[in-house]
């Protein structure tokens, strides 16, 4: 009898009894001495077992779920379609020599993310994610690269360490996932912020609704060590969150706020603020808008250091099926240019959104950590002879505006801004400028999307984004004030 009820009582409900009835004199311990050991054995032979189930993912982890694996991933096929013909699009060439760049504004379908990962945790103290995109995110060819590959030390919730490559923590959208982002692409503010970096953080939950991190990095991008020179040390970069809607127990709802910053030092010899392609595009990934930011030179006796400072806020306000969400974002860059003159000027983007989930789904439930995670149906849609039954997934409506600002650096630039102002850099050959005559200094993009959660895997996406430059942008030879661009998404995500 104690044997049968030893393999279906938890293990220490089983040790309990044992020792209840040594204590009343039922059993002897040395009749007990046996029972207990059998029972230790079957609970270790228990634990160590792994098992396979699906959650997501497929995940493996052992009896007492200590140990876990889970191998998950994601595919986003997408289509894009922009009022700019083909034939306009400008040459290698010219590109080379400053004109905007419509490249990439071609009529297509594209594979914009195909990634494996890997996570697991071990003893509820280790975690760690390693992620691949077997695609290359600039140009969708087939070489893969390496997403996210930590590790993280969570003795305490309240104090957690991570190492490795990482999401620096600057702000809400990049901190969300792509499988979750609220529209198709993320807003202007995405690309003044970092992206996957490779060093330490702390972070942690000090307490209910509250989040933490602070992280220094080789500030150099994605898939770079330090030996490439584009900081001159380390970034710093740190983040705070409050949910009040957590901390007075509404479970209904999020009252987000969020500030961060970051500070580094970019050697001018690098020549150029950006990283990358040293330019900006388009939110549906058409035109750059700023093709060659201001390109410095070297001087002799001068401070050949570029001090970026970042500062940003985001809030969000979710109540039921309703949220509204936004972000503003500064990047400020200092420095010397010649012996006697100095620039300090701002590049600033903001965006705000309004979804409405219209099956009723919350938001708030996809909330967790200072972050949004995955909308999950009421319910799931898997096959269309289940709609009569009402199995539809969830629908969402979305309105989001954006902006980019920097006017700012007319004193880096040559030509004239749409208010009549000429703008004409005083630095001479120390620094390249800006040709307003091909690029703008401002842009600002509506989107609209409509979006069909099918179930927590699967989701196709519809946007159509309407896009106006404060100057016109040169595509060979013709000139254009706006795009017009039509996207669409089909994801599987597990």
């Amino acid at each position: 009898l104690l044997i049968s009820a030893g393999s279906t009582a938890m293990a220490d409900s089983t040790s309990d009894l044992l020792n209840a009835l040594v204590a009343k004199g039922v059993l002897t311990e040395e009749e007990a001495a046996p029972l207990m050991k059998g029972h230790e054995v079957e609970t270790q032979k228990k634990s160590s077992e792994i098992k396979a189930s699906f959650k997501d993912g497929i995940v493996f982890e052992n009896g007492d779920k200590s140990v876990s694996l889970k191998v998950g991933g994601r595919i986003q096929t997408d289509y894009r379609a922009f009022n700019n013909g083909a034939s306009n699009k400008t040459t290698n060439a010219q590109l080379a020599t400053g004109n905007s760049s419509a490249s990439q504004e071609s009529d297509t379908f594209d594979i914009r993310r195909a990634r494996i990962e890997i996570e697991g945790q071990f003893y509820d103290a280790y975690s760690f994610l390693v992620s691949d995109n077997l695609v290359n995110p600039n140009n969708g060819n087939t070489n893969s690269s390496l997403d996210q590959a930590w590790f993280n030390i969570n003795w305490w919730k309240e104090v957690q360490f991570r190492f490795g490559q990482y999401k620096a923590p600057l702000n809400l959208e990049k901190l969300t996932s792509s499988k979750f982002i609220d529209f198709q692409e993320r807003s202007y503010v995405n690309q003044l912020a970092p992206n996957e970096e490779r060093g330490a953080m702390i972070w942690g939950l000090p307490t209910t609704g509250v989040t933490y991190a602070l992280s220094a990095t080789t500030g150099n991008g994605q898939n770079r060590n330090n030996a490439d020179t584009r900081v001159d040390g380390l970034e710093w970069t740190g983040r705070g969150t409050v949910n009040f809607a957590e901390i007075m127990g509404n479970k209904d709802a999020v009252y987000h706020i969020g500030a961060a910053g970051s500070y580094v030092k970019i050697p001018k010899s690098q020549g150029q603020l950006l990283a990358g392609t040293n330019a900006l595009r388009t939110e549906p990934r058409g035109l750059n808008f700023i093709q060659a930011l201001p390109v410095f030179s070297s001087a002799t006796g001068v401070n050949n250091d570029i001090e970026r400072t970042r500062y940003g806020f985001e809030g969000a306000v979710a109540q039921g099926p309703v949220k509204f969400q936004a972000e503003w974002l500064r990047n400020k860059f200092k420095g010397d240019v010649t012996t006697t003159k100095s620039f300090d000027d701002n590049m600033d983007a903001w965006y705000v959104e309004a979804l409405w989930l219209i099956t009723g789904e919350h938001y708030a439930d996809a909330y967790k950590d200072g972050a949004f995670g995955n909308i999950r149906p009421k319910n799931d849609f898997a096959h269309p002879a289940a709609w009569a039954s009402g199995a539809y997934g969830a629908w969402e409506l979305g309105v989001r505006y954006s902006k980019f600002d920097a006017n700012d650096f007319c004193n880096l630039a040559t030509g004239a801004k749409a208010t009549g102002t000429t703008c004409k850099s005083t630095f001479g050959a120390a620094v390249t400028p800006i040709n307003l005559n091909v690029s703008t200094l401002q842009a600002d993009t509506w989107t609209g999307q409509l979006k069909w959660i099918l179930n927590a895997n699967s989701r196709f996406m519809l946007d159509y984004a309407y896009t106006s430059f404060d100057t016109p942008i040169q595509i060979s030879n013709k000139y254009e004030d706006s795009e017009k661009a039509i996207t669409a998404r089909a994801q599987w995500n597990f």
